[in-house]
């Protein structure tokens, strides 16, 4: 999905709209059809990627310069990518959560009962991602920065 990508994209532009964006997201899920009620610990994670979006605005700043600073590159991909993921993970399960679960012909209750058990287990499923994108991520943008011919290709703002 594109939320992700575009969340990513407007922390990198150190653009506040990923806020509205996420606050709007995470508001959506009060809002179930069919009174359904989802517990609230089982966004905990949404909750931390909201949280984590100005620590990672900052760390963007101090990181994309000039000259990149590695001493936060990894870190500052990471919370990037866990967020995007987050932010993603938001959006697919509202889709599924508001349209989804007819196709496969279950009520908004059983969908919300299938939910639960899976919201641990899903957080840290993205943790694992970001971080094996991460191990990818980082020494892709410190060699592509270390090329003067490509060097164009990561925004610094």
């Amino acid at each position: 999905m594109a939320s992700g990508a575009i969340s990513i994209a407007l922390m990198m532009y150190r653009r506040y709209e990923i806020i509205i964006l996420a606050i709007t997201l995470l508001g959506l899920f009060f809002i179930a059809p069919g009174d359904v009620y989802v517990p609230i610990w089982t966004l905990w994670d949404k909750y931390l990627a909201v949280i984590l979006i100005f620590p990672a605005i900052s760390l963007v700043k101090k990181t994309f310069k000039k000259e990149i600073n590695k001493k936060y590159l990894f870190f500052t991909v990471f919370l990037v990518s866990f967020i995007g993921l987050e932010m993603d993970a938001m959006m697919g399960n509202l889709l599924f959560g508001l349209y989804g679960y007819s196709i496969l012909g279950l009520t908004p209750n059983q969908v919300a009962d299938l939910y639960i058990p899976f919201a641990i287990a899903a957080a840290w499923e993205r943790v694992i991602v970001a971080f094996i994108s991460t191990l990818i991520t980082a020494p892709l943008v410190i060699a592509v920065d270390s090329n003067p011919r490509i060097r164009w290709l990561i925004y610094r703002g």
